[in-house]
């Protein structure tokens, strides 16, 4: 399973982008969730089903776990339980992403537009 997840978010790809280490304890937060025996998955104090959890989190790739990273570390105030926050972040990836870059792009260029992301990236990267 290790080595799908891998492949599924283009592990060798983002080792260049971050350290092995923290793309590596993603690796194992989505693994341990998708290889549980628990029927329900305890995200954001409420139980989700285990097949859901799963679905999401089959969905996640290089780009959802740069911007799980960015949240990480542009947070705001402590984190108590460090895999809980992980874990409804890698959750929710998909639902709040594109809102977050598109909100950022419109914040620093004064665009009424959204873009997304991958303009977002491309905005910070030109000259």
């Amino acid at each position: 399973m290790e080595e799908f997840v891998k492949n599924n978010i283009n592990f060798e790809f983002l080792c260049t982008q971050e350290s092995s280490e923290r793309i590596q304890e993603i690796v194992n937060i989505i693994v341990d969730i998708i290889c549980t025996s628990k029927e329900q998955i305890k995200i954001n104090d409420e139980y989700i089903p285990y097949e859901t959890v799963v679905r999401r989190l089959l969905k996640v790739d290089a780009d959802h776990v740069l911007y799980a990273l960015d949240c990480l570390d542009n947070r705001s105030g402590e984190i108590s339980n460090l895999k809980s926050y992980l874990i409804t972040l890698l959750y929710n990836i998909n639902y709040t992403m594109y809102n977050h870059y598109s909100s950022l792009f419109e914040r620093d260029t004064g665009m009424a537009r959204s873009f997304g992301y991958s303009y977002y990236r491309r905005y910070l990267q030109s000259p």
